[in-house]
């Protein structure tokens, strides 16, 4: 009898979690950070966010003596999707396009070596809020003072995300606090060309 209920109790929490997983619905596009919107009803859709064309902007004073930034430039003074954070936000993110594609080849292999596919999103995935110069938005990543200073200055403003893995290769990136009004990026680190894919948004 207790073998019985056990797995009427197994069977029971195991279909609610499936249930749980198939409320998130699969992104066009894997590799990419996407918004999740939970309707009253407790539907679940997603919505794309700006994909934006990474331009490093690294600069050396006095050939580094002067100091050192590097950072990311996007055209334009806002996103062109834009949210209300009343609420922490939800986003989702899925790898599976590089399962499928380049599972058991070398590309793989790198990949995993990186980061990128070797689980928490949170090792190379990061919310910054962006600042604007000269028409565009621009994210600081890194700054040091000159030879005399050598010391790191504030980077652009980084927003703390907690990661819950929904299911292999899909997770839910959640904000840890409510964002005020701005404009936003993910940076995404760990491309084999050493390049970083943004996604940005604004919060109104």
């Amino acid at each position: 009898m207790k073998k019985i209920l056990f797995s009427i109790a197994l069977f029971a929490i195991s279909s609610q979690f499936l249930m749980a997983q198939s409320n998130y619905p699969e992104p066009e596009f894997s590799n990419e950070v996407y918004l999740l919107r939970i309707s009253a009803d407790s539907s679940h859709e997603l919505m794309r966010l700006e994909k934006a064309a990474s331009q490093t902007d690294n600069k050396l004073k006095l050939g580094g003596f002067g100091g050192l930034e590097i950072s990311y430039l996007l055209e334009g003074e806002a996103s062109s999707a834009r949210l209300v954070s009343e609420t922490n936000l939800s986003f989702v993110f899925s790898k599976s396009g590089i399962d499928s594609v380049t599972k058991g080849t070398v590309v793989d292999a790198v990949l995993h070596v990186i980061g990128v596919g070797a689980g928490d999103p949170a090792r190379f995935i990061n919310l910054y809020k962006t600042i604007l110069e000269n028409g565009k938005r621009k994210i600081i990543i890194q700054k040091r003072t000159g030879l005399f200073g050598n010391k790191k200055k504030a980077a652009s403003e980084k927003y703390g995300l907690s990661v819950k893995k929904i299911r292999e290769g899909y997770w839910e990136l959640i904000t840890e606090n409510i964002l005020p009004k701005g404009e936003y990026v993910f940076a995404l680190t760990g491309n084999p060309d050493g390049a970083v894919s943004l996604f940005a948004f604004g919060v109104d």
